[in-house]
């Protein structure tokens, strides 16, 4: 059974697809999950696939691996997935409540492992937030 819920019910969740599509960077890019290890996810349809792992393990420059970043930790779980944060990767976190549903933005960050060290670091570039008003930014770099 899919954890995904489409986004026509629950406007109030998504208001940073709006500022998605409205960038000139990102607008085109959509998302991929696997299809298992998530929190439900609130999400226009058209906007994601769900794939298996070799799929989700394959870079894309229109498709991006989604994680969903939570009180209780990221889902999937990033060291359930081996060889996967490499240096250059870009990925998508949507930070979000479980207890109440409610998500705070949709982030997008490049990988660097630092030379192998661990924890490997993150650099957002781009920050979609779930708000009404446009408070969107990108290019951290």
């Amino acid at each position: 059974m899919s954890m995904i819920k489409d986004s026509a019910n629950f406007p109030h969740c998504v208001y940073w697809v709006d500022h998605l599509k409205t960038s000139i960077e990102f607008g085109n890019i959509r998302f991929k999950k696997l299809k298992k290890g998530y929190s439900p996810l609130v999400i226009p349809l058209e906007l994601i696939d769900e794939v298996d792992a070799n799929e989700f393990y394959e870079e894309e420059t229109d498709r991006l691996p989604l994680f969903i970043n939570t009180q209780y930790g990221i889902f999937p779980k990033e060291e359930s997935l081996p060889g996967f944060m490499t240096n250059g990767r870009m990925i998508a976190y949507i930070s979000k409540s479980i207890l109440s549903g409610a998500v705070a933005c949709l982030a997008i960050f490049i990988m660097d492992d630092d030379g192998g060290r661990l924890p490997q670091r993150r650099y957002k570039i781009a920050d979609f937030r779930n708000s009404a008003l446009n408070i969107t930014t990108t290019d951290y770099r």
